[in-house]
């Protein structure tokens, strides 16, 4: 039976702060970098995104946005 170290002499080490974030930094650029392989859209899906935006944000603008606007007042 081996005698139980005190905590300061524990196998691990310890690790400074610095190296903690680091560690950290990389498990979620990791945990990021898995999800976006799976969650990516496809050149369809972008493609549509853009025509949405450039086809809709001026006709939203046009009827919500622009009778509030000092230029129509």
């Amino acid at each position: 039976m081996q005698p139980e170290l005190p905590p300061e002499h524990s196998a691990l080490p310890k690790l400074s702060l610095w190296q903690r974030a680091k560690s950290l930094g990389r498990r979620i650029a990791g945990f990021c970098s898995r999800w976006w392989s799976i969650l990516k859209p496809t050149r369809e899906v972008r493609r549509g995104a853009y025509i949405t935006v450039i086809l809709f944000v001026p006709l939203w603008w046009a009827i919500f946005g622009a009778p509030d606007s000092r230029f129509f007042g």
